[in-house]
């Protein structure tokens, strides 16, 4: 298999490498946050495991931090020209209260692509 685009967001990319539809908003120690976080700068309620590196993108309970109610994260000008048989793999974490282990009934998370102007897949 061959990587054609990698994200880790160890770095800042908002408006180079990847655009948000609401500015991201992450205060250290908060747990209503939607963008580039680490461990360090949120709430030390949440630890998570398993990220590519110390940064991660993350969004909790955004009716603190952002206008909308629909937050989104888009890349796009990714060159797939020559390739077939495409795959995306992303991580994805829950938080894990100790007794509830399931997302809130509101929400939700969607991995929609759209090659060449074509209709979007989810």
């Amino acid at each position: 298999m061959t990587t054609i685009y990698s994200e880790d967001f160890e770095t800042d990319g908002n408006g180079s490498r990847y655009t948000t539809s609401d500015p991201e908003s992450v205060s250290t120690g908060t747990a209503d946050y939607f963008g580039r976080a680490s461990d360090a700068t949120i709430s030390s309620t949440y630890a998570l495991t398993g990220q590519s590196g110390a940064y991660y993108f993350g969004t909790n309970d955004t009716d603190g931090v952002t206008p909308s109610s629909v937050v989104t994260v888009e890349f796009t000008g990714i060159n797939v020209s020559g390739f077939t048989d495409l795959e995306i793999s992303a991580l994805f974490a829950e938080d894990d209260d100790g007794s509830n282990q399931d997302w809130d009934a509101d929400t939700f998370v969607y991995v929609e692509v759209q090659i060449d102007g074509g209709g979007w897949v989810r």
